[in-house]
Formats: C-alpha cells, structure tokens, sequence
C-alpha cells in the first residue's frame, strides 16, 4: 500500500468512515425511544426505517437501475402507504435527525489528515450511498466533489463500480490514482476490487484507526 499521498485522489466513503458509526446508533436509539415513548404511534416510524436499511442491502436491488423509485416502493407497499411519505420518514431518520448529533462522533484525526490532502492538492471525493452534501457541511468536511448513489450520473448502489468508473472518467484518473477509504468490505472494498483501485477499510476502534493512519501517512506522530 502506498502512502496516502502519494494518490492523486482519495474517495472517502461517509458513513462509519468519516465518523465513528457506533456511537452516532447510541444516540439515535436514544433519541427513537424518546420519540416513541412521547408519540406511541411512532413506532411504526422505527420499523419503516429499519425495514428501508435491510432493503438496501437486498442484492436484487443493487441489481435495479431503477432502485431510487424501487426501494420506496417495496417499503411503501409493505407498510400500506404512500411512497411519498415513505419518503419522508426516511429522510428524517437518516438523514435529517442524525446530523444535530453528527460532530459528536467526528473522526477529527481523519478531518486533518483530509486537510492535508487539500494542502498537497490531492483530489478529495466524498462517495457515499445515501445523499452527503449535508453531514459533510455538518461534519466541516471540505470536498472536491461529492457524490452519492441516488446522482442521476450514477443510480448504482455500491460495490457496484459505476460510480468509480464515472469519477475516473470525469477526472481523467486511472484507477491505479485513486485510493478508496470506507469502513465496509462488502461495499468499500469490493467496489474498489471491481476496478482493482487500492482501498483502505477502517476499523471502528479509535486506538486501531491511529494506528492505521500512521502507518497511511507514513509519520510516527500522525496526526
């Protein structure tokens, strides 16, 4: 593996990658009993949202082209209600709620060593599946471009490697530049393995993430 900047694009993944993933689901456990104890109806909230994220790992969607109408479809029609409503409970659970609590669970060793990458003028891409342009202002994380699964330049759920594909092109990179940083195998590494791109998984762990940077950035002080 090289070092990180010797790459000419690194492509962050955002969830669980440039924050921590475990207590940000603390937080919003917390808030949904809260929610649910306050509106008793609310639950049916919860078992939408959780019923959503198991669709999106369901291998016949990643399969659809048409997987941004499909997947609230599949929920809407479980639940017995409008794909619009679908819609906007979903976006307020995992989108909109979790970002008041999302600098809490900051990755601010990852945050400088993106500063850094910006010094060195290194290409900085945030890819993530869901819609990040919100958690990166959030998060005060400064990207080149960002991306998200649902763009109508793509409509591919990762590892699909349409996405990357797209990138390289657009930017005029050969794979060989572009280093992907996620947190998931099934998703980060295979994406990066489909176009036999370099890829770097991060551990959950603070201590084994510092660890991993230093070795990534080549300092015995890193960051």
């Amino acid at each position: 593996m090289k070092n990180i900047y010797e790459y000419k694009c690194v492509t962050f993944d955002m969830d669980g990658t440039l924050y921590y993933q475990f207590p940000l689901r603390i937080l919003m456990i917390i808030n949904m009993i809260l929610y649910c104890i306050l509106h008793p109806f609310g639950i049916k909230e919860i078992f939408i949202v959780r019923y959503f994220r198991k669709i999106r790992e369901n291998e016949n969607l990643l399969k659809n082209k048409n997987f941004k109408t499909a997947q609230y479809e599949l929920v809407a029609g479980k639940f017995k209600i409008s794909q619009e409503e679908t819609k906007n409970i979903v976006n307020l659970w995992l989108i909109k709620k979790p970002l008041k609590y999302l600098i809490y669970t900051k990755d601010k060793k990852l945050a400088k060593i993106i500063d850094t990458l910006h010094k060195k003028k290194i290409i900085v891409i945030v890819y993530s599946d869901y819609p990040a342009d919100e958690k990166a202002k959030v998060l005060n994380i400064k990207a080149d471009y960002i991306y998200s699964s649902e763009d109508k330049n793509i409509m591919s759920l990762k590892p699909d490697p349409k996405a990357l594909k797209y990138i390289s092109k657009n930017l005029n990179l050969n794979f060989k530049d572009i280093l992907i940083v996620g947190d998931r195998y099934e998703k980060d590494a295979k994406l990066a393995k489909s176009c036999r791109a370099d890829f770097i998984i991060l551990p959950q762990s603070r201590m084994k993430r510092k660890r991993l940077y230093r070795r990534l950035t080549g300092e015995t002080n890193a960051v």
